[in-house]
């Protein structure tokens, strides 16, 4: 980000109270890129007159105003970046849902993450939520999985910050077994067998370099600690960790 001249600045700050958005630009050139960035963020839903504001100065494109998700924020940023001519941008754009409830929206956080990783069996994703700022953790044998949960949550009003630590799992032919092996010892057996007809699987198995990681939820222990025999006996792992969460309260 560069240093802001007076004007950028000042564009900024004024903007909340609605500055005409081409009252600052210095010369045609600006006026005309101004013009182009606004057009492209009005056809994308990011209205430059209630919301988003532009101001070009020698190239450098400043953003002001306000938005409801950090995602529409990221996207005004991105678009006016990909906007041929633009040698820069600075935001200062502002998520009109800040200081909204963690309470409401950690459930809708868990909303994302119940709908994304409902089938996807060796993908885990778990997020930490404090004041708006949400950080992102975990694994994924599926790349789109890590991509549209952080899209999602970050469409979420009051989520103002988002950190995306997920990480990609290795490509492994000798993991791809391992996962298929676990996959057949957990879902085949009784015990297990009603959420893979189901599609449903309440236990995710993250495979990376000969480990397995059990992940999800159970409703007692003696389901847990079947998984992990299951898993130990009925593959070639170098290890197995048992993450796996007990959702009932009722002691077995």
């Amino acid at each position: 980000m560069r240093r802001l001249t007076l004007s950028a600045l000042a564009f900024a700050l004024m903007a909340t109270i609605s500055l005409p958005s081409s009252a600052l630009v210095s010369s045609p050139e600006d006026l005309a890129l101004q013009i182009k960035i606004e057009k492209r963020l009005e056809r994308r839903g990011l209205d430059t007159d209630a919301a988003v504001q532009v101001m070009v100065e020698e190239g450098w494109a400043t953003l002001a105003g306000d938005v409801e998700t950090l995602r529409q924020a990221d996207r005004a940023v991105a678009l006016t970046e990909g906007t041929k001519g633009v040698r820069g941008v600075d935001s200062y754009l502002h998520i009109s849902s800040f200081g909204r409830g963690d309470d409401e929206i950690r459930r809708e956080i868990q909303d994302v993450l119940d709908v994304n990783l409902n089938t996807e069996v060796f993908d885990w994703v778990e997020a930490a939520l404090a004041e708006g700022k949400v950080l992102l953790t975990g694994r994924v044998y599926n790349p789109v999985t890590q991509s549209r949960i952080a899209k999602a949550i970050a469409n979420i009003p009051g989520v103002w910050l988002l950190t995306n630590s997920v990480e990609i799992l290795p490509v492994s032919s000798f993991d791809d077994e391992l996962r298929e092996q676990a996959l057949v010892a957990i879902y085949a057996h009784p015990a297990f067998s009603d959420r893979a007809v189901q599609g449903t699987p309440s236990i995710h198995i993250v495979v990376a370099n000969g480990q397995i990681a059990l992940k999800g939820t159970v409703s007692t222990k003696v389901q847990a600690r079947l998984a992990e025999s299951l898993v130990r006996s009925g593959t070639t792992n170098f290890g197995v960790a048992n993450e796996i969460l007990i959702t009932s309260r009722v002691r077995s």
